[in-house]
């Protein structure tokens, strides 16, 4: 019980939830892979297949802390002007859980100086579930009772501009705002528009210094900033830390164990007194692997 006052008092703190039972897309710290989860349009961008897992388990040692795990899959097709993408997501908080399956579709427009614009849209649909087994008070609260489980449709839109030194894109993957706490299992999808960009400069003797940033702003929840430096070390060797403002400072290490796969780890610590005090931190991995990887892409890198 005490560990659920703690938990809730964290919740209205940081102003992540506008009730109770409220779930707001998630926030990752290597956004960077990642960028399929927000934006449609990021489907197929790399030219090959990709395959890309994540875990972000939030305010470790909180029971009931939030907690998503993802799987991300992403081609071009023969035409090459077309990208589409599969995602699937589970996240956890307290005592509901959220499992998404997500196609993601994109079609690409080329420019004579390597850069492509891409326009996407992304289908979803949500699995909702409630567990109020794991309340301790449940038989307090008559509202407990009425939450149900549920399938919600939903879709979302991307844009994004890729080039060989930069990138520039924006994604709202939920448009559709689903209000209903009983019937979404507890769930509320407020509108929420993500902004990402990043460039890479080179530093010579193959170092490169990539800074990045991260926008995110939801109908009900404050506008949330992250920003990264990143420092690479012949294309294997990824290190740097992430400040997102009013929330959190981390730590981001990547390598690439050889040129198709690349493992990387975050650790956030809450910048808060109160998050500081009741949490062990933050800790998100991603795992991911680049199929017909061709050695034209060794000589020209990829970046984002």
């Amino acid at each position: 019980m005490k560990n659920t006052i703690i938990f809730l008092t964290v919740i209205s703190f940081l102003g992540i939830a506008t009730e109770v039972v409220a779930q707001q897309d998630a926030l990752f710290t290597q956004y960077i892979d990642a960028q399929l989860y927000s934006n449609p349009a990021y489907a197929g961008s790399n030219d090959h297949i990709t395959i890309a897992g994540i875990h972000r388990q939030q305010w470790a040692g909180f029971q009931g802390a939030p907690m998503t795990t993802g799987l991300m899959v992403h081609s071009p097709l023969h035409y090459e002007s077309v990208g589409i993408g599969l995602d699937l997501w589970n996240d956890n908080i307290g005592t509901l859980n959220r499992s998404t399956a997500a196609a993601n579709f994109a079609y690409r427009f080329k420019f004579k100086n390597g850069g492509k614009l891409s326009l996407g849209v992304k289908g979803i649909a949500d699995f909702n579930f409630a567990d109020i087994s794991t309340l301790s008070n449940a038989e307090n609260d008559p509202r407990a009772y009425e939450l149900t489980n549920s399938i919600t449709p939903n879709a979302g839109v991307g844009i994004l501009y890729k080039s060989p030194k930069w990138f520039m894109g924006a994604g709202v993957p939920r448009l559709l705002d689903n209000k209903n706490i009983v019937t979404n299992g507890g769930y509320v999808n407020d509108m929420t528009a993500y902004v990402l960009a990043g460039v890479v400069f080179d530093l010579k003797n193959d170092w490169f210094f990539r800074p990045s940033t991260q926008l995110r702003a939801g109908m009900n929840t404050p506008l949330s900033i992250d920003a990264t430096a990143m420092f690479i070390s012949k294309n294997i060797v990824y290190f740097g830390v992430n400040y997102r403002h009013n929330a959190s400072i981390g730590f981001i290490a990547q390598y690439k164990l050889n040129p198709q796969i690349k493992l990387g780890y975050a650790f956030d610590l809450g910048t808060s007194n109160l998050l500081r005090a009741t949490n062990m931190g933050t800790h998100e991995v991603v795992l991911s692997y680049d199929m017909n990887f061709s050695k034209s892409s060794v000589a020209s890198p990829r970046f984002f």
